[in-house]
């Protein structure tokens, strides 16, 4: 059974990381286009220009799977180590691995929660709160990825 969590683990690590390194290119993209800020004037630019509208569509789309295969991970994590996790609600998950010395919290979770929404229940006339969410993603996405090198780090040394 260890084995078999263990290579799904790695294979979440791998999913989990695409989705984050295809999120980075794509506010790349935009920043080499906009420049470093993506300001609600900037927002209103890409929503109307069908060349850039994609990046919105694809930074919403990737954030959404991202958080769901962070949670996948999260959850295989602790169970990998020893954790009753397999059927826990994901705020029990979450407030778990935060209890098991990881660097994320309910409150965090659901802040990445409410930013998926505003980005994919975005209305065209919420360009300021869109902007915000796209800024607070784009910050965000440090944090996950030092959550996910914290537990690719712990897997390592438990695999050892």
């Amino acid at each position: 059974m260890t084995k078999s969590l263990q290579n799904k683990l790695d294979e979440k690590f791998k999913i989990t990381r695409k989705h984050l390194e295809i999120l980075k290119g794509a506010f790349t993209r935009l920043h080499e286009t906009f420049g470093s800020i993506l300001d609600r004037q900037v927002v209103e630019r890409v929503q109307e220009d069908e060349h850039f509208l994609p990046y919105l569509d694809q930074i919403a789309y990737r954030f959404t799977k991202l958080q769901e295969e962070l949670g996948k991970t999260v959850r295989l994590f602790l169970m990998l180590k020893g954790e009753e996790a397999e059927s826990l609600p994901m705020i029990d998950l979450i407030n778990l691995a935060e209890k098991r010395g990881l660097s994320i919290s309910a409150e965090k979770w659901w802040e990445l929660r409410r930013l998926r929404n505003v980005l994919v229940h975005e209305y065209p006339d919420e360009t300021e709160e869109v902007a915000w969410a796209l800024h607070s993603i784009e910050k965000a996405l440090l944090e996950i990825e030092s959550l996910l090198r914290e537990m690719e780090r712990n897997f390592i040394l438990f695999r050892s």
